[in-house]
């Protein structure tokens, strides 16, 4: 990872190219993955294709868990560092049992974890990389519910699964990482001067004005007919659960619900850059 990121970070026209690329690809070719997927699906029988997603999963975290308490046993944050491993597999495991409708949208994991180390590269910062990876997971979903017009709902428990997915990328960089390595070329700036902390403010302020002034609604009714951007093509369920015949139950995200989640755990991840500077890791 020390030499990923560092080899990276100094060639940035090359990380740039690369990060675009990968992402670009991961956005675009969404609907043949698509049809891979249901491919499979068809072949073992949906039952067959979720658990056996859930092998994969499981076999992989046990396989890098040896690797990781090692890195972990030999560093000089243990706590810290344990802390973050277990409140990131609590995740992925609540999002994995009550975000997903079938196993297979695990791929968010995958696709934001790897993008994760470019945008790292670039910002050598750890919160505002987990901003930027739900940042670009969230234009991802936009694409495909404005422009591909997969979805009758703008789909908030992706962009978690994406902020997710990101939250690994940034705890094995943190883990596997030698901070000190890279402190000479990190800016000792304030945390309100952060870009990703400045974006965020300017999309909230802007979002609320476009609420404000009747062009963003969340819901169809009476108050969006002049509505520009609707959230949801429909209303919402009443039911906070909803049940499959193939035995998954899971929550849609309300924006309101996806917003604040998403805010809360970015917001816990930044503490990582405050743990670094302070402690000097």
């Amino acid at each position: 990872m020390n030499s990923l990121i560092s080899f990276l970070g100094k060639h940035k026209l090359v990380n740039i190219l690369i990060g675009a690329c990968y992402y670009l690809a991961t956005v675009l070719l969404h609907e043949e993955v698509s049809k891979v997927s249901v491919w499979i699906q068809d072949k073992l029988t949906l039952m067959v294709y979720n658990n056996l997603i859930t092998v994969i999963g499981v076999a992989l975290i046990v396989a890098m868990s040896s690797y990781i308490a090692n890195r972990i046993r030999l560093s000089s944050d243990r706590y810290f560092r344990t802390f973050y491993l277990f409140m990131t597999i609590g995740l992925v495991v609540l999002s994995y049992t009550t975000l997903m409708v079938v196993n297979v949208e695990a791929i968010h994991f995958l696709q934001y974890t790897m993008l994760a180390i470019p945008v790292f590269a670039v910002t050598l910062h750890f919160g505002d990389t987990l901003f930027w990876t739900t940042f670009l997971g969230a234009i991802d979903e936009a694409y495909q519910y404005f422009v591909l017009k997969n979805w009758k709902y703008f789909d908030f428990n992706d962009i978690v699964l994406n902020l997710v997915g990101g939250a690994i990328g940034v705890m094995l960089i943190y883990i596997m990482l030698d901070y000190k390595r890279f402190a000479p070329d990190i800016k000792n700036r304030k945390w309100f001067k952060s870009p990703a902390i400045i974006t965020s403010a300017l999309l909230t302020v802007s979002s609320l004005l476009l609420y404000m002034a009747g062009v963003v609604r969340t819901y169809p009714g009476p108050d969006s007919r002049k509505a520009v951007i609707l959230l949801s093509k429909e209303l919402p369920s009443k039911e906070f659960w909803i049940s499959f015949k193939w035995g998954k139950t899971y929550h849609i995200l309300k924006p309101v619900e996806g917003i604040i989640l998403c805010i809360v755990l970015a917001g816990i991840y930044y503490l990582i850059d405050y743990r670094v500077r302070t402690k000097q890791l």
